[in-house]
């Protein structure tokens, strides 16, 4: 009976003090200490290891892609606590190896490939199994992807049932390279997983088609949760602009967040000298057109947002303004019954790369119109819809008295949005 006792009393001592270790080590961030704290003891290997892998990054350049599948498949109490994994450069992978691999991944919920060469299962591997996993948000930038791997990006995504928020990230050279006409045939016949179930979906600086391929028509039910669609830098004529508005016709209803921004060569026509002259250069007023991105389809809108762009090519247009112009355009046509406009105050070219040497002055950002701003969105028809500055892509190549100069300026020039108490500004740092 004592011993009985005695053996209960050591085991919820230990059951205790892992506990307590548990906690400890539960708010020690730096991964010097922690590999430090795993040299303690036995009871503090595992605790110490989850922070240390919490987030897994793997490269060609670190680790060949057998060694990462051999360490996180021999070392499944690692691999059980990685909720963050990234995967960059690798080619040949594996959609079996990628299988294998996520099912001794039970914790991940977000997961990023930066440019990843899958390779399509050979007809003697058999089928890949569709399970649910806790995997939530996934990223793919496809910048290197040939067209070709669009098919096998979608078989991956056939993996996962429980995805709620899929980002798809390109470039502006890439999507040049890639952005054929809408009429032709599509390089892409895999459909997309008709067993996800997305409510936010990115798309940037790729081709439309892509986008249209995505949420296609025949199989509206399977978008009936989207509420945040962003479409960045993925059109650049007219046609496009109602390419779009036949998706937002189809989708429309179901968003409460939109945001929309058009590429740094929007309107782009041949000129001569190979040069090119944006349209909106001897059309001034583009309102009419936007008609056909088909805003009025969002009815149920809560939060619309755009980007701002200036420096890098659009300073060089002889209107800077020009791109300015064409995006009130835009916003004129946003319903008058949406919460908030968000302006993305963007130093740099469209395509999502900061200009950093543009900026050593920030007198260009003031020689944007931001009293047609003012004047458009202090109007009395949008209600107490909130107008929000984000401006930590600014913050991040400013110094602080340049930065505080600006926010000053921008202040001073919304001043009826300001005295109607419905300006924030939004300064939080981006890396």
């Amino acid at each position: 009976m004592l011993e009985n006792t005695a053996v209960s009393i050591t085991s919820a001592t230990a059951s205790t003090s892992q506990a307590a270790v548990d906690f400890v080590l539960r708010y020690v961030y730096d991964k010097a200490t922690l590999k430090s704290c795993a040299l303690v003891c036995k009871a503090w290997v595992a605790p110490s290891h989850w922070r240390i892998f919490r987030s897994f990054f793997a490269t060609p350049e670190r680790s060949s892609w057998n060694s990462v599948l051999s360490f996180l498949n021999n070392h499944l109490s690692i691999a059980s606590g990685i909720k963050h994994l990234c995967l960059d450069g690798y080619s040949g992978v594996s959609l079996h190896d990628l299988e294998t691999l996520f099912d001794n991944l039970p914790s991940l919920h977000t997961l990023q490939l930066d440019n990843i060469l899958i390779s399509k299962p050979l007809p003697h591997q058999g089928t890949i199994t569709t399970t649910s996993r806790s995997l939530r948000k996934v990223t793919i930038s496809m910048q290197k992807t040939p067209q070709d791997n669009y098919d096998t990006l979608f078989l991956f995504l056939a993996l996962f049932t429980n995805i709620r928020e899929l980002q798809l990230v390109g470039s502006e050279s890439y999507c040049h390279a890639t952005h054929s006409r809408i009429d032709q045939p599509l390089v892409c016949t895999t459909p997309f997983p008709p067993n996800l179930r997305i409510s936010t979906l990115t798309v940037s600086a790729l081709p439309l088609w892509l986008l249209k391929h995505v949420v296609c028509s025949s199989r509206l039910g399977q978008w009936g949760i989207l509420r945040e669609l962003r479409v960045q830098e993925c059109f650049k004529t007219w046609e496009d602009v109602s390419y779009l508005g036949t998706i937002l016709c189809e989708v429309g209803a179901h968003l409460r967040r939109l945001f929309i921004g058009p590429s740094a060569t929007f309107l782009g026509v041949s000129g001569t000298g190979g040069h090119h002259i944006p349209s909106w250069m001897r059309n001034p007023s583009t309102r009419p057109r936007w008609d056909a991105l088909r805003l009025d389809m969002c009815t149920n809108l809560d939060v619309f947002g755009t980007r701002i762009c200036f420096g890098d090519r659009v300073a060089t247009l002889s209107d800077p303004n020009a791109l300015l112009k064409t995006t009130l355009d835009m916003l004129a046509h946003v319903p008058r019954t949406v919460r908030a406009v968000y302006l993305d105050v963007f130093p740099g070219s469209a395509n999502g790369r900061v200009v950093w040497h543009m900026l050593s002055d920030p007198a260009t950002l003031k020689t944007l119109d931001w009293p047609a701003v003012d004047e458009l969105l202090s109007g009395a028809e949008w209600g107490g819809a909130k107008v929000v500055l984000e401006l930590g892509a600014l913050q991040g190549v400013l110094t602080d008295v340049q930065f505080s100069e600006s926010v000053d300026f921008l202040v001073g020039a919304l001043h009826r949005i300001r005295r109607r108490g419905r300006l924030v500004i939004s300064t939080m740092k981006q890396d």
